[in-house]
């Protein structure tokens, strides 16, 4: 049985927490988004930073580590109101968020090396400014919904 990802009442928590870092552009070792919904066994590195579990809520820095275990998933809201679902067992770093709400304009890319996520593209993927990347290939993203598992040496993508 899967495991709702997120309530109503932890969107209304989490709609307040957005608010708050969706006002300016996102600069070096900023939030650029938050978890929405976290279930056990996923954690966050930051750079240069020890590791934390993360909750809902929890800030997503640039250039951040989230580790899921086989029983975890994080789904992680970005500025541009994108977002990504990391599946059990998996591995992803937020390489580049740049990201200029007033003129809906910047870059995204992320780097899966083990597991599963689910993109959902916002205003940056919309522009063809998101790519997400495997140890065997990078998937540049348009405003579109996108599955990508990644295993030893193969990646499978799945659009829609």
């Amino acid at each position: 049985m899967k495991k709702a990802l997120y309530s109503g009442s932890s969107l209304i928590a989490l709609s307040a927490a957005f608010a708050v870092f969706a006002a300016a552009p996102v600069a070096l070792g900023e939030a650029v988004g938050v978890t929405g919904a976290v279930n056990p066994s996923a954690t966050g590195t930051p750079p240069g930073a020890a590791t934390r579990p993360l909750v809902l809520g929890s800030e997503v820095v640039f250039n951040e580590r989230i580790v899921t275990g086989a029983d975890g998933q994080a789904h992680v809201l970005f500025l541009d109101q994108s977002s990504m679902i990391v599946g059990p067992n998996s591995t992803v770093v937020i390489d580049q968020f740049v990201y200029d709400p007033r003129a809906n304009t910047g870059q995204m890319a992320a780097t899966l090396t083990r597991g599963t996520l689910r993109f959902i593209g916002g205003k940056l993927s919309q522009q063809g400014a998101a790519t997400l990347r495997t140890p065997v290939a990078t998937i540049g993203i348009r405003g579109t919904d996108v599955g990508v598992t990644h295993e030893e040496t193969t990646t499978n993508v799945r659009v829609g």
